[in-house]
């Protein structure tokens, strides 16, 4: 859906950075992609009754401890659905700043896996060239 396909491909699943909890999910329509700031208590455990407090809407026990704050800002929920900030703060910035750390990372990924891959394609030259030479030999 506009605003969270892009975030929840970069991520993949759900998870806690943080006090930012970062929740990916599917439906019908799509990707679907929300932020939520965690209460302090929650800031260093990522747990079921931490993804559990977020799917309740940042409640657990009666009382808030997770507040979204990146989500459906506009639009009917699985059909046409926009996201974006709902609150804006210091973690919109955190937020670019992990967004621009991860798309490094997964540069650095690509960048290593056809690495990876063109070293594998010269040993198997070497090691051709090398089992040429030996079948030569032994003739």
């Amino acid at each position: 859906m506009k605003g969270a396909r892009e975030y929840a491909q970069l991520f993949e699943k759900s998870q806690q950075q943080g006090r930012l909890f970062f929740h990916v999910d599917q439906h019908a329509s799509g990707s679907t992609f929300r932020i939520f700031v965690l209460h302090d208590i929650l800031k260093d455990v990522v747990t079921y009754s931490t993804i559990l407090c977020v799917q309740a809407g940042g409640y657990w026990n009666g009382i808030c401890r997770a507040v979204e704050v990146y989500g459906i800002i506009k639009g009917d929920r699985g059909w046409d659905e926009e996201y974006g900030w709902i609150y804006k703060g210091k973690w919109c910035e955190d937020f670019e700043r992990i967004v621009e750390i991860k798309k490094n990372q997964v540069v650095k990924e690509k960048r290593y896996l056809e690495e990876l891959k063109r070293n594998s394609r010269d040993e198997e030259k070497i090691k051709a060239l090398l089992d040429a030479y030996e079948e030569e030999k032994e003739s």
